[in-house]
């Protein structure tokens, strides 16, 4: 049990290692306005009016590794139930993402497949550690 809720902690520490690690190159590629202020709203929309495609598609791409990173990672160290654990973490990443579009706007189309990613992405990164995981004989 308590190999699990270490797992947990892991899979999310990586997931987030992930998404801020391809996030902050993506704002490196795409800064904010000198002088923006991250509280106004307006302000923030904007500027988010001015971002490409591409920049969006990099942040729905982080999200998706990240998912599939932190649930690999997270089954790797279970001790038991590791699909569960991983669409724990594909929920936990969702929550966070759902909470992250309402603080933010972002495009509708933005929304819609950044809504759709954590939880395939989880069981992806599971599928992963059941390909490299040695079979029962």
């Amino acid at each position: 049990m308590a190999r699990n809720f270490v797992a947990v902690i892991i899979g999310l520490t990586v997931a987030g290692a992930i998404v801020w690690t391809i996030e902050m190159a993506n704002h490196n590629l795409h800064p904010l306005p000198p002088g923006l202020d991250l509280t106004d709203m307006d302000g923030m929309k904007e500027h988010m009016k001015t971002l490409p495609a591409l920049a969006f598609i990099v942040v729905i791409l982080a999200h998706l590794l990240g998912a599939i990173g932190g649930a690999w990672v997270a089954s790797i160290v279970a001790q038991s139930n590791e699909r569960k654990i991983s669409i724990g973490i594909g929920v936990f990443l969702l929550i966070m993402g759902v909470i992250n579009l309402f603080m933010i706007p972002h495009p509708t189309w933005f929304m819609i497949a950044d809504f759709l990613v954590y939880i395939p992405g989880a069981l992806l990164g599971y599928t992963f550690y059941n390909m490299r995981k040695p079979q029962d004989v």
